[in-house]
């Protein structure tokens, strides 16, 4: 009896071994052939640092490790709690945020033009041609001054010599100044106005050329004299005969007296009327009765 249980168990051990084999075959080779390919991945504390300090942090290559899981330094719940979280009422749009400006928009909702997540803001920076911040202090020559030195805003409101109004101002994204349109005007992207291409009309007396200045044009019938500071807002203060950028695309450019359609108000008749040098950038008023440049323009105002 005895031995018949020695041979029974032998017979089942040879049994397992052979099963064991047989499912060893089946399953095949459950290492791997190769080692995991290098993977660069950041880790949580990468992220919880980025959401908390803004580090950059550095991406790890994987290994393979050789020990059992650490700390994992911060749980999901403590980088969650870092994370932006959505505000409808106080977020900030674009129109809240300096013009080329990035932020993260809290919004949810497209208030502004703002949807979660990177945002550039359009808020006008009244930057003016020469770079310098305006800091709106006009002196009695109408020129917007910064530090005590003149410049040249970049758009202009209304017609009122020296005035101006921050809701008139653009933003502006450092594209080229001037867009030739291709049809006779051109456009300039720092103050939205369009100009005739050709900055020649013969020279006329101020209200002959307001009334000229109104004819059709490439299908627009909106056309006006320029305001003295809509003209001002082409100037390059760097430059001279003419005062305009260099690279222009405008023609029949003269060096020479241009009306504005803005009246000397000091003076009750209106007899005089402001006009623009572009010999020398200087800007004086004139009688009316004399006979002068029109560039039109249409747009603003």
């Amino acid at each position: 009896m005895r031995r018949r249980n020695i041979v029974l168990a032998v017979v089942m051990f040879v049994l397992f071994f052979v099963w064991v084999l047989a499912l060893s075959e089946y399953a095949g080779n459950t290492d791997p052939t190769n080692p995991p390919g290098a993977t660069s991945s950041y880790t949580l504390e990468d992220i919880y640092n980025r959401l908390d300090t803004g580090a950059d942090g550095t991406q790890s290559t994987f290994t393979e490790p050789t020990s059992g899981p650490g700390s994992t330094m911060y749980t999901l719940n403590q980088i969650m709690d870092k994370a932006p979280v959505a505000d409808n009422t106080d977020g900030a749009t674009k129109a809240d945020v300096a013009c080329g400006k990035k932020y993260w928009s809290l919004r949810t909702d497209g208030s502004g033009g703002s949807s979660w997540g990177l945002q550039t803001g359009t808020a006008p920076q009244y930057v003016a041609k020469t770079g310098q911040v305006v800091s709106y202090v006009t002196g009695d020559d109408g020129y917007y001054r910064n530090g005590g030195l003149p410049v040249v805003v970049l758009s202009w409101p209304g017609s009122s010599f020296g005035g101006y109004n921050r809701a008139s101002f653009k933003c502006y994204d450092g594209t080229a100044q001037f867009t030739d349109n291709g049809d006779g005007t051109v456009t300039d992207n720092l103050t939205g106005l369009m100009w005739t291409k050709s900055a020649y009309w013969p020279p006329t007396p101020w209200e002959m050329a307001i009334s000229e200045s109104k004819s059709s044009f490439a299908g627009y019938s909106d056309w006006r004299m320029p305001n003295i500071n809509e003209l001002r807002s082409l100037f390059d203060p760097g430059l001279s005969s003419p005062y305009l950028p260099a690279g222009h695309p405008f023609t029949g450019v003269q060096s020479s007296l241009y009306w504005s359609s803005t009246t000397f108000e000091d003076v009750p008749t209106s007899v005089y009327a402001w006009a623009v040098d572009l010999e020398d950038g200087s800007v004086d008023f004139y009688v009316k009765t004399e006979f002068y440049l029109l560039w039109r323009v249409r747009g603003g105002e």
